[in-house]
């Protein structure tokens, strides 16, 4: 699934020179939040893959001040609530970003056998 801008463009800033990477997971109430400093799309794209493969597409390539807050699928699914936040509205209303599904090739490894290591 691929990430593209958002019709109004990111809604972030790029990190200061002498920023130095950070990234925090959080939890408040139902949601997970991510603040992240000196984040590349790359980087977001890997943190919120939400089951699905996201590929970068945005043509950003510098690093960013991100924050982001979404509610986990599995609460999604069990127990929904009228003011969940998907991650697919969150990157767009939050970020500025859109995922937009589509198909596409991806590499998988396929193990075909496997056996317990003997003793040397």
């Amino acid at each position: 699934m691929p990430w593209w801008l958002a019709k109004d463009g990111p809604k972030f800033k790029e990190s200061a020179a002498d920023a130095v990477f950070y990234a925090n997971h959080g939890v408040n109430g139902r949601n997970q939040n991510l603040v992240a400093t000196k984040f590349t799309m790359e980087n977001l794209a890997a943190d919120i893959s939400a089951g699905r493969p996201v590929v970068n597409r945005t043509g950003l390539t510098g690093a960013y001040d991100i924050k982001l807050g979404a509610t986990p699928e599995f609460r999604l699914l069990r127990d929904p609530q009228p003011d969940d936040i998907r991650i697919f509205e969150a990157v767009q209303d939050q970020r500025g970003l859109r995922l937009v599904p589509e198909e596409a090739m991806i590499e998988v490894l396929a193990v075909e056998h496997v056996e317990k290591p003997t003793a040397n």
